[in-house]
């Protein structure tokens, strides 16, 4: 999520942007040289550019937070507070949860909660490290522990979970929505009907 410069306060100044990273597995071995290449060259990059909106601002300093998605899709998908800093945020997504399911806004297909009351340990390296590091503060949903799946042979197509994936994306709508001051249509989470399935 990116602030307006000259208005914090203001609605209209808050943008998304979505970043799609590649290069984040080592080459040999995983270290601070040799990994997360994608991220590490924008975080770097944005760190010298100016904002477009204010030149005395640079690009990196705009971030209001850093949402990294990770790991999301398989049946034993659960996320769980990494950081302090985003804590209230990671509580809303808590919330948003609890209440589409008590309002069976949610396919129901999942056998706990997907997003869980326990603290992480916030250590893992991943494609938010550069950001954070340039005091950027971060909200990482990465499914802990790792999918059973994650980084084998049978890592495809087949172990995931639709209904899952679904609840996830209208937690994540109405989240996103919140965030942005809109107002999500209450009909864009209905539940289906089996017949949509």
């Amino acid at each position: 999520m990116e602030k307006g410069s000259t208005d914090k306060s203001s609605v209209s100044d808050l943008t998304l942007q979505l970043l799609f990273l590649d290069g984040e597995e080592a080459f040999k071995d995983w270290t601070a040289t040799d990994s997360i290449y994608g991220a590490r060259h924008l975080a770097s990059k944005w760190e010298r550019e100016s904002d477009n909106k204010d030149p005395n601002v640079k690009k990196i300093s705009s971030i209001r937070e850093f949402i990294l998605l990770d790991l999301i899709g398989t049946t034993d998908t659960q996320f769980n507070q990494q950081f302090e800093s985003t804590q209230e945020l990671y509580k809303h997504l808590v919330k948003i949860e609890g209440h589409l399911r008590s309002n069976k806004y949610l396919t129901g297909g999942h056998k706990g909660p997907i997003f869980s009351s326990q603290i992480g340990w916030g250590g893992i390296e991943d494609d938010h490290v550069p950001f954070m590091r340039r005091g950027v503060e971060v909200l990482h949903l990465i499914s802990t522990p790792f999918p059973s799946v994650w980084h084998q042979p049978q890592d495809d197509w087949s172990h995931l979970d639709f209904n899952l994936i679904d609840d996830f994306s209208r937690i994540f709508r109405v989240f996103v929505s919140n965030l942005l001051h809109l107002q999500p249509e209450a009909r864009s989470c209905r539940k289906k009907k089996n017949s949509e399935l």
